[in-house]
């Protein structure tokens, strides 16, 4: 039977993590959208070299953003899978 403490850190330490990591993927969110304003404007203006200069860093970005997606699906499944131990042995 785990301690009761060191379960509640866990699940609180995974809330505090999930939260952090909310707010960077909101800022990519932010940046993949400029990202894509600025490449419709190049696209649109005949700025080719400008546009195919952005795509490198636009297609990285969305990457790490859905490898952090990732990451938070693995960590909000880990949380709730402790919450659900502390309600079994606790509650």
């Amino acid at each position: 039977r785990p301690n009761r403490s060191a379960l509640v850190r866990e699940i609180e330490n995974g809330k505090v993590r999930a939260k952090q990591m909310e707010a960077q993927i909101r800022d990519m969110d932010i940046l993949i959208e400029d990202y894509e304003r600025r490449m419709s404007t190049y696209r649109v203006s005949g700025m080719t070299d400008e546009y195919n200069m952005l795509v490198p860093s636009f297609n990285s970005l969305v990457r790490e953003r859905n490898d952090l997606c990732e990451e938070y699906s693995k960590l909000i499944d880990e949380v709730n899978a402790n919450v659900n131990r502390y309600n079994a042995l606790y509650h």
